[in-house]
């Protein structure tokens, strides 16, 4: 077994890091995509859209579907499927009309044989688990989006995850988060309160995200990322609030990936330094 291999399976068993939680991501080769008929060509269409999904998202790399070799396999995206069905969206992901999807089924080696061959890096199934505090002002009304509250925001934001393969979780927002935390600290971006409340859920990535509306009808945005590695910040605006939380949920996704996605290829023999902590 090459020393490239080694270092792999090596970072796979390993945790994430002492303390994180590490969960597994279902269904990372399979994709459901709109599609209006089930003629051959709207399908040949379809399977491209569903492996540019899956690539990008076994990867951790927003723009791994525009690398050469991946934009060549879009193109007989069949050669790489398992199985392939249709069926109704179900409510949560029509997002309006009722919509046909093509749902599909990737073989798992050929998709990572086609990420290997383009070089680009493999972020195994168990991903760090991140807390989402999502402030929305509408009007003169703010509302902290939780289990309870705004359930089509959660919808949102949980296809979201789905698409990037993030596994994202919402507060209780029960008495003991706001005994430790009130929604003026969220919204004013005041992480000392935030991050104390959200010990309880035992994560170490904290996304707190702040939307509002403005008077030209168009929304803004200002994201907070919290990491045992990093604390970043980054504004963003678009027409509609759904642009906004797929940006924040890409900005997390593209550094969570840049932290524990394994890249492969390259030189088999070689020397690694490796660092061990929290071994008890």
């Amino acid at each position: 077994m090459s020393m490239s291999r080694i270092l792999l399976l090596f970072l796979l068993l390993m945790p994430l890091q002492a303390g994180a939680v590490a969960v597994r991501v279902p269904d990372l080769f399979e994709a459901a995509v709109p599609v209006e008929d089930q003629s051959r060509g709207e399908r040949e269409a379809a399977l491209a859209r569903a492996l540019a999904e899956v690539v990008v998202r076994v990867s951790g790399q927003a723009d791994a579907h525009l690398q050469p070799a991946v934009v060549r396999a879009m193109t007989g995206a069949a050669r790489l499927v398992q199985q392939y069905s249709y069926r109704q969206a179900a409510p949560e992901e029509e997002g309006g009309e009722p919509r046909l999807l093509l749902q599909v089924r990737f073989d798992r080696r050929a998709v990572e044989k086609l990420i290997a061959e383009g070089g680009l890096p493999l972020w195994p199934e168990r991903r760090p688990l991140t807390l989402v505090w999502l402030v929305v002002e509408a009007g003169p009304e703010r509302r902290l989006v939780s289990g309870e509250v705004a359930p089509e925001l959660q919808q949102v934001l949980e296809a979201e995850g789905r698409r990037r393969g993030v596994p994202l979780m919402l507060p209780l927002w029960d008495l003991e988060d706001r005994s430790r935390v009130s929604l003026a600290e969220i919204w004013g971006g005041f992480l000392e309160g935030v991050l104390e409340a959200s010990r309880r859920y035992g994560v170490d990535s904290v996304l707190v995200g702040r939307l509002f509306r403005r008077s030209d009808g168009a929304w803004s945005g200002s994201w907070t990322l919290h990491t045992p590695e990093e604390e970043l910040r980054w504004q963003s605006e678009g027409e509609a609030m759904t642009a906004l939380l797929a940006s924040g949920v890409d900005v997390l996704a593209d550094r969570l990936a840049s932290t524990y996605a394994v890249r492969g290829g390259g030189e088999e023999n070689g020397s690694f330094h490796l660092v061990v902590e929290g071994v008890e």
